[in-house]
């Protein structure tokens, strides 16, 4: 696997083909679309293929049906990206590691995607979907066409949780706390929101 400082350095434009493992969550399919404007070639397994973003990347040809499977990581992959890091069993991640195969998890290579936007950063224990979905709506008025953003939940009368848009300079992101994932989600913000502190998430957090 990439060490954190692998993956700042690593250059996204020179990769051709990359496997994602987990394509249903927002983050995953802002950066699968990122990924796909580059021209990289991008494929995808899903656990849950009924969902409306599995069914709209099944559409496109890039997520394979039937869940995960080992046959999918092939020794021609530049890279392959993991949810939050290898899964002890996964017969994805065992065959990427057998292959010696570069992997790296996906709020790592969001982060690495965030320095080319001035991103918008909402952290906190509360709120930060409804701060974030009301900052898109600032900015989609302000500029009359949505930004880019990424966030945990569909907004309201846009209907959806991620969106890229190449031609605007701006992404908003909710940026989870968990295991510290905001730092990797977005390293080096041009707005830093925080929202509130409070304990969460103590099975990784054990004090305050």
């Amino acid at each position: 696997m990439f060490t954190k400082e692998e993956v700042k350095n690593l250059k996204l434009e020179d990769l051709e083909k990359v496997h994602m493992i987990g394509i249903g969550s927002g983050v995953s399919s802002f950066v699968a679309t990122y990924l796909i404007n580059l021209g990289i070639e991008v494929t995808a397994s899903e656990f849950n293929q009924e969902s409306k973003s599995a069914k709209n990347w099944i559409e496109k040809g890039v997520l394979f049906k039937g869940g995960h499977n080992a046959r999918y990581i092939t020794e021609d992959l530049d890279l392959v990206i993991f949810p939050n890091g290898p899964i002890p069993g996964h017969p994805e991640c065992e065959k990427a590691q057998e292959l010696n195969l570069s992997i790296a998890n996906v709020a790592e290579i969001l982060g690495l995607i965030s320095r080319n936007f001035k991103t918008i950063a909402v952290a906190g224990t509360h709120g930060k979907t409804t701060t974030s979905a009301l900052i898109t709506w600032m900015l989609y008025k302000e500029f009359r066409e949505l930004p880019n953003f990424v966030i945990g939940d569909e907004i309201l009368e846009i209907d959806k949780s991620f969106n890229f848009n190449p031609h605007n300079e701006y992404l908003v992101l909710e940026a989870c706390e968990y295991k510290r994932q905001f730092l990797d989600r977005a390293p080096t913000p041009y707005i830093s929101v925080i929202t509130n502190v409070e304990l969460d998430h103590t099975d990784y957090y054990k004090n305050q």
